[in-house]
Order: C-alpha cells, then structure tokens, then sequence
C-alpha cells in the first residue's frame, strides 16, 4: 500500500506494451480499492490505480552515456635528439590527440534534456551544440576531482551535489532548460578557457531515448 500511496512525488513508472519497454515520471493520483468481502477475509482485492506525469514524454529505460575530454594535439614524433636528426626504431609518436567533441544518439522521436557532468581540473568549462551554436558555459574553475553537475530537465547546475552554482552561468549560456537533444544524433564540443589541458579534465553526457 505505501508503494502507491498518492503522496505526491513522482516516481519511474516502466509499462511493457507490445514488447517494448517504456518508462515515464508519475505519481498516483488515484487509487481506489474496493472494500468487498474477499478484502475484508482474505486481505486481497482488485484495485484501480491512476497515474499522472507532468512530462508527457516516455523515455527507454536503458542510460546512454558518451564522454570525452578537452582538444589536444598529438606530440607527434621527435626527429631530433642531441645527436642530431636521425630516426630509431621503434618509432614514438607520442600520446594520441582528442578533438574534444562527443555524439549523442537519441532513438526516439522527442527530444530529451541530459544530465551533463565537468569533471575538473577545468576553467570556464562549456559544452556547445554544434549544429546550431547553443551552449552552456559556467565562468568557474574546478579543481580535481571536483564535479559541476548540469540538469537540464530540472534547471540545475550544483557543484559536487549540493551547492548551487547556477549564477556562474555565462551572459553566453543558454537556459539549461533549452539544451536539448534532439531526435537522431547531437554533436556537442567541449572547450574551457586552459592555457593548456589537463588529461584528466572531461565532460560526460547520460541521457534516455525519448518518445511521444
């Protein structure tokens, strides 16, 4: 009984229709159980339970995530040692490079709003959508180990879980409400104000596939 209880708050409600799986944000608006004899004897009945969803949306029940770190260059190979020019083999090339940029794949067709993650050492940490310049940039620095969490289906930015540093948005920053994935691919690009990157900087992106 206290499982549906109508208390208010919005729960994860999954349906399976037809073979597929589709979950949905609701609360019990209504429950109604019949007070008959097999109630009163046996303590079971058939009751009448209604839901209601603020967000219209039906999201998949399966967390996609995509991640990647700030842009960097490959240290290339060295032709030069105090010998002069000359090649050894094996040949060093040095660390791969990273663009800095990230695909997000919706499978529905409605959009959905990410929960997007800055993990620092990171100064003035964006995330822009590259198909139409939308973004989100936070005029902050993070030290490591430190997180700048992004809801956008709720609107909030908190630092390490619990203080709000939704003010450090910049004049240049969409509402988080507003950074939306839609149907198909997104690619987004990360970018900071770092002199020089450090490796262990990065963004993570988790969203649900949406449907109407």
């Amino acid at each position: 009984r206290a499982a549906t209880a109508p208390d208010g708050g919005e729960r994860w409600l999954a349906v399976r229709l037809l073979g597929e799986t589709l979950a949905v944000r609701a609360r019990v608006s209504r429950r109604v159980v019949p007070q008959d004899r097999g109630y009163a004897t046996q303590g079971v009945a058939k009751l009448s339970l209604q839901w209601t969803a603020t967000d219209p949306r039906r999201y998949g029940i399966a967390l996609h995530e995509a991640r990647t770190g700030l842009p960097s260059a490959e240290a290339g190979l060295s032709w030069d040692d105090t010998n002069g020019p000359h090649l050894s083999w094996p040949l060093d090339w040095g660390a791969l490079g990273t663009a800095g940029s990230l695909t997000a794949l919706n499978d529905g067709s409605a959009a959905v709003r990410p929960v997007i993650e800055f993990h620092g050492p990171v100064q003035r940490p964006s995330l822009t959508r590259l198909s139409d310049g939308r973004q989100l940039q936070y005029a902050l620095a993070l030290g490591a180990g430190d997180v700048l969490t992004v809801d956008a289906e709720a609107g909030t930015v908190l630092l390490n879980g619990t203080a709000s540093r939704l003010y450090t948005a910049t004049p240049d920053s969409s509402p988080e409400q507003l950074f939306q994935l839609e149907p198909g691919t997104t690619d987004l690009a990360f970018r900071a104000d770092d002199t020089t990157p450090d490796p262990a900087a990065h963004v993570t992106v988790r969203w649900r596939d949406g449907h109407w």
